[in-house]
């Protein structure tokens, strides 16, 4: 009986055991690779030296010089970060071909396009005649679309095509969609059919859905293969591939059924099926989803892969995190400029005439907004020329309401966003807003009259001024609940609008509590 269980344990550890050496030659390979590549750059050393270097010691004192450039890097000030900049920008212009790949290869992507904005026509050209297409494709899937399209216009088709061949069909499906419609005609009708039609089918869907955000270059197998058969495969496709740390599990049908960790994968007999330790309770994602959504459901179930589903439920591509960390940063900025009446695609560089056309249609209606607060004012302009104190203080009624509305309204859009309140079923809520108002309002109400009663010496004006500001708080905190709801039921985007009509409830409620009261009671103010 115990030899049968030592035979069972040592087949066991035998069949995982021959995966686990071979991945182990390919990492070793691959190591030597790299090392081979690094000694190139290295100054050439004798035979002592060369001795030492190998020993523990050497490492334990690169490691010690790693840690002193990282803690230089972290305690770099601006000046020495402007240096870098410099240098780097200066080292891309001098180099020659075989000291400028070092450059590359030392620094960031996103660097280096950094510095190529500033470069004019005739120095980017000879940049780029300088490295090679695969040095060019990682430089260039990382730049702004002004960059790209500058870039393309240059280089021309053959070149795009030459550099295409090493980005992944969604980063060319990006590039693609933002270029004019006759150079994209142009450099699909010259690639190959089979990249045409995924191109094509990526372009389909609109940048800001799931569809436009995925990629087709994953690793799907069928879920009655084995894990020897599997691995071969993993083998084969991975270098093509943008993920492979999971796999994608089918049926028959090529329908999604799971997904499998590689790890598992790597430690399973080899004549286990997929099926039977893939995760069947998978998350994934319709194509027509729109980004933000999906962002959130990344979040929520922290994924780093999101599958992309049809209605058949067959597997289209796949979102990665990195582009979530990128939709993430768009939404909250585009929110924040659609908060101040700014134009998502406006830029600090972008023309006077471009910037006043995105501007002026929000200040116009900020204008109309002021004309009516105008107005109110006017109407009590026989009770403010009574009693000149008003005048000082009805601006603070007004002030203070239009920030007390603002922290709910952001409050409010961040849960919107976040799809956590609509104004279906969290319309009681608001109920908090005004028990927090109410307290604010009397605590500011308070200090705020005190002040002006000592100050003018009017207690009856400070009484007017705790009023008012309560009462202006409350309207404040319930504007600013129900407006970016209201708006959102409305299918308009909350950010865009929610401001410019709180201000205007703040600045017209604000005036016309204070100065209303200021008229009922203005005999005793006199």
């Amino acid at each position: 009986m115990d030899n049968e269980k030592l035979n069972k344990t040592q087949d066991i550890i035998d069949t995982p055991a021959e995966t686990l050496i071979d991945d182990a030659e390919i990492i070793k390979e691959e190591e030597e690779k790299e090392v081979f590549v690094l000694a190139d750059t290295l100054p050439e050393l004798d035979e002592e030296e060369a001795a030492e270097d190998s020993t523990d010691n050497s490492s334990t004192e690169d490691e010690a010089e790693e840690d002193v450039e990282l803690i230089d890097i972290i305690t770099a000030d601006d000046e020495e970060i402007e240096e870098q900049e410099y240098d780097l920008k200066e080292a891309l212009l001098t180099s020659d071909q075989d000291e400028l790949v070092d450059v590359i290869e030392s620094a960031y992507a996103i660097d280096v396009d950094i510095a190529l904005e500033e470069f004019t026509d005739d120095e980017i050209i000879s940049f780029a005649e300088r490295i090679d297409a695969e040095h060019m494709a990682q430089i260039y899937e990382q730049m702004d679309e002004d960059l790209q399209f500058r870039i393309a216009e240059l280089f021309g088709v053959d070149n795009m095509l030459k550099m295409f061949k090493f980005m992944s069909k969604d980063d060319i499906a990006d590039i693609l969609g933002d270029l004019p419609i006759n150079m994209r005609k142009r450099i699909l009708r010259m690639m190959k059919r089979k990249d045409i039609m995924e191109i094509e089918h990526l372009l389909l869907y609109e940048d800001d859905t799931a569809g436009g955000l995925m990629t087709t270059e994953y690793i799907a197998l069928n879920g009655k293969w084995t894990v020897e058969k599997a691995l071969n495969k993993i083998k084969e496709i991975a270098p093509k591939t943008e993920v492979i740390e999971t796999i994608f599990v089918l049926n028959g049908r090529k329908e999604l059924i799971g997904t499998a960790d590689l790890r598992d994968i790597l430690v399973e007999d080899n004549n286990t099926t997929l099926e039977e330790i893939m995760y069947d309770n998978i998350v994934s994602v319709p194509a027509e989803m729109d980004q933000e959504e999906v962002s959130h459901i990344v979040s929520k179930y922290d994924l780093k892969v999101v599958p992309v589903v049809n209605r058949k439920n067959s597997l289209l591509g796949i979102i990665t995190v990195d582009d979530i960390i990128d939709v993430l940063f768009e939404e909250q900025t585009e929110d924040i400029l659609k908060m101040a009446g700014v134009g998502t695609d406006e830029d600090v560089d972008n023309s006077v005439i471009k910037s006043v056309k995105m501007r002026l249609p929000w200040l116009m209606v900020n204008l109309v907004t002021a004309f009516v607060s105008s107005t109110v004012i006017s109407v009590f302009e026989g009770t403010i020329a009574q009693v000149t104190a008003l005048a000082a203080a009805m601006p603070i009624v007004a002030a203070l309401g239009g920030n007390t509305g603002n922290q709910t309204l952001s409050l409010v859009i961040r849960n919107i966003t976040l799809g956590e309140l609509n104004l279906k079923d969290d319309w009681k809520l608001v109920t908090k807003e005004i028990a927090l108002a109410l307290c604010n309002g009397a605590i500011m109400g308070f200090i705020a009259g005190l002040v002006l009663a000592m100050r003018y010496g009017s207690i009856y004006l400070g009484i007017i001024m705790l009023v008012a500001m309560i009462a202006n708080l409350t309207i404040a905190g319930i504007s600013g609940f129900f407006i970016p709801l209201i708006l959102k039921a409305l299918n308009v985007d909350p950010a865009l609008a929610s401001s410019i009509f709180l201000t205007a409830t703040t600045d017209i409620c604000g005036y016309l509590v204070f100065l209303g009261l200021a008229k009922m009671f203005l005999p005793l103010l006199l």
